[in-house]
């Protein structure tokens, strides 16, 4: 089960970002490219991001965007929710503007047509005056760089560390 950003295959070419880069993002954009595998086989990977918001049992056809972005972050050092639900990181870390996110921030979405529902990635950049680019897992099954619409756009967050340096 992925979210597709809008359906559309060059909304998900990676992006080069030249800027130094949060760690949490260095090592997901190591990331681009794992995927799903159809049917009972399972991407070891996916499972081992599902691990990390304690779904060890669960195959990889399941949502796991949660569960990368929290990866990425307790790889980094950084805290994570430890949660499979996209809409629980609107209660992490530190809030930002919706017009001032900083590169790396996380960035959450609704997704319709259930409002309970989400979707969690990492911000790029804005795409227009419409899109966000962001960098996540679950969008369209696999680890990439999307576009996502700017509406359905609900907070970004900055990650915190897990303990003091």
């Amino acid at each position: 089960m992925s979210d597709e950003p809008n359906g559309h295959d060059d909304d998900r070419t990676p992006v080069d970002v030249v800027l130094p880069l949060p760690a949490w993002l260095t090592i997901a954009q190591g990331e681009l490219g794992v995927h799903e595998l159809p049917g009972s086989t399972d991407n070891p990977r996916v499972l081992e991001y599902l691990a990390t918001v304690g779904m060890r049992h669960e195959h990889d056809e399941c949502p796991w965007c949660s569960a990368f972005v929290n990866w990425c972050l307790v790889t980094a050092g950084f805290a994570g929710t430890h949660r499979p639900n996209a809409r629980s990181w609107l209660n992490y870390g530190l809030p930002l503007s919706l017009f001032g996110p900083e590169i790396g921030s996380v960035a959450v979405f609704s997704r319709p047509p259930d409002p309970a529902h989400g979707h969690v990635a990492f911000f790029l950049a804005f795409s227009g005056s419409e899109g966000v680019l962001v960098r996540g897992g679950n969008q369209g099954n696999r680890v990439c760089d999307a576009i996502y619409p700017r509406e359905r756009l609900l907070g970004f967050r900055r990650p915190v560390r897990s303990s003091p340096p």
